[in-house]
C-alpha cells in the first residue's frame, strides 16, 4: 500500500540517488568536502559528551559552534501536512527538502552549494513528476537564506498519493 511513510522512504532513496556523486563543504574537517547527510523528518540527536544543549538553545542561536554538533551538510526530507479524500480519491502530502550547509571558507560559497542542491531537486522532479505510484502536483517552490557561515534552503512541493479503497457497508446506502 502506498502511504505517507512509504512516500518518505522513497523520497529519501531518490535524494540519495540525486546526490550520490555530489560533495559539499564538511563542517568537521575544514577544507574538505563530503556527501550530504540525508535524514527523514529531522536531524537526529547526536551523542556528544561535550554538549548538553537543548533543541531550544540550538534554534535560538545561543551556541557559537553549532557546526560542531549539527551534521552539516545535511538534507532533511520532511512531510509536514496533507489531506485525505474519503471518497476513494487521491490524497495530497506537503513535502519539504531542507538543506543546510556550513561554509566558513574564504570564498563563502555556501549559498552557491544551496542553490545547486535546490536546482538538482527541482530538476529531478520536473523531469520525473510521477514516481512509484506518486505524482508531484502544482508547482515546485524554493527559498534560500544565510546567516554568517550558515546557508539554508528549502524546496517545497505537493505530492498526490493514491486513495485508500473504501470498505462499503449497508448503513452508507
Amino acid at each position: 500500500m502506498l502511504t505517507n511513510h512509504t512516500l518518505l522512504e522513497e523520497l529519501v532513496e531518490i535524494c540519495e540517488e540525486i546526490f550520490q556523486q555530489e560533495r559539499f563543504p564538511d563542517s568537521q574537517e575544514k577544507g574538505n568536502t563530503k556527501k550530504l547527510n540525508i535524514y527523514q523528518q529531522s536531524i537526529p540527536v547526536l551523542n556528544s559528551q561535550q554538549y548538553e544543549e537543548t533543541q531550544e538553545e540550538l534554534e535560538s542561536g545561543l551556541l557559537n559552534d553549532v557546526a560542531d554538533i549539527i551534521p552539516f551538510p545535511y538534507l532533511i526530507v520532511d512531510l509536514d501536512g496533507g489531506s485525505f479524500d474519503v471518497r476513494n480519491g487521491p490524497g495530497k502530502t506537503n513535502v519539504n527538502f531542507w538543506i543546510g550547509i556550513y561554509d566558513d571558507g574564504k570564498l563563502r560559497n555556501g549559498g552557491l552549494y544551496v542553490l545547486h542542491a535546490i536546482q538538482k531537486i527541482a530538476e529531478y522532479f520536473q523531469k520525473n513528476p510521477a514516481f512509484d505510484g506518486y505524482e508531484v502536483v502544482e508547482e515546485i517552490k524554493w527559498s534560500a537564506d544565510n546567516e554568517e557561515n550558515y546557508y539554508f534552503g528549502v524546496v517545497s512541493m505537493v505530492v498526490k498519493i493514491p486513495g485508500i479503497e473504501r470498505e462499503e457497508s449497508d448503513w452508507l446506502c
